[in-house]
């Protein structure tokens, strides 16, 4: 197999996904379980320790599930949890009766959504034969934009990077704001380990509501230190590690 990717060139997605598909599936565990697992005090302890530091931060697994989060995280994302809180339901909200709060806070949404669908598909790579994949890709193809990048695009991606920041809007203030995302894996486990760093709006100006764009902002709105507790208790987790092109492979 070496030999072949080296013949035909491929990067490191496409060499992941492809000894991923070599590889014998394997089948996500269940949501409860997962949840059960980010009880352990390791979990817990990691989840406070980005907290002290005003980092929004979550364990999501491979559909995208919050499956433990801090406070400052389901903040910036209000109605998450109208969407089961699962964050790829809520961006591309594929039953257009359940509108979703994604549409004004998410700023840069085709190269965000572009992201969210490549990290779909390299998942369902090694996790092939999970029904709850299956029916997560079944769920999301009412949505027009979620089915034409699926179809169209076949970008992969393993994990997001600091370097790529997330345009996001405060929803309490209207302000924009960047976000600096790390999106990790967990070792020995399916979990990812989301930390999000906020900074100054470094994006293009976002349209106002009758469509002009405003001035971009001067200056970062100051924040303050907010309680960290997650949905359902205290907050942590084990070594994160740092997902990019250059990720090793697990």
């Amino acid at each position: 197999m070496t030999s072949a990717i080296r013949g035909y060139g491929l990067d490191f997605g496409e060499t992941r996904y492809t000894r991923d598909l070599a590889a014998e599936p394997y089948v996500l565990p269940p949501l409860a379980d997962l949840r059960v697992q980010t009880t352990a005090p390791a979990y817990l302890d990691r989840l406070a320790q980005h907290g002290d530091h005003e980092s929004a931060c979550a364990y999501i697994d491979p559909l995208w599930n919050v499956v433990l989060a801090n406070t400052r995280f389901t903040d910036a994302l209000p109605d998450l949890d109208r969407f089961g809180d699962n964050f790829l339901r809520w961006f591309f909200h594929p039953d257009p009766s359940t509108p979703s709060t994604s549409e004004y806070i998410v700023l840069d949404r085709d190269n965000f959504a572009r992201q969210l669908v490549a990290t779909v598909r390299a998942a369902l790579g090694r996790h092939r034969e999970s029904p709850d994949g299956l029916a997560m890709v079944r769920e999301l193809w009412p949505s027009p934009k979620f089915r034409d990048l699926w179809d169209n695009d076949f970008t992969l991606v393993y994990g997001l990077h600091p370097g790529q920041p997330v345009h996001l809007r405060d929803p309490a203030t209207g302000e924009p704001y960047s976000e600096k995302v790390n999106l990790g894996f967990v070792p020995a486990s399916t979990l990812r380990f989301c930390v999000g760093n906020r900074g100054p709006h470094s994006g293009p100006p976002p349209p106002r509501s009758d469509g002009h764009r405003p001035s971009p902002p001067t200056s970062p709105r100051p924040t303050s230190p907010r309680p960290t507790s997650p949905r359902g208790g205290n907050a942590a987790d084990p070594n994160q590690s740092r997902t990019t092109g250059q990720e090793r492979h697990r």
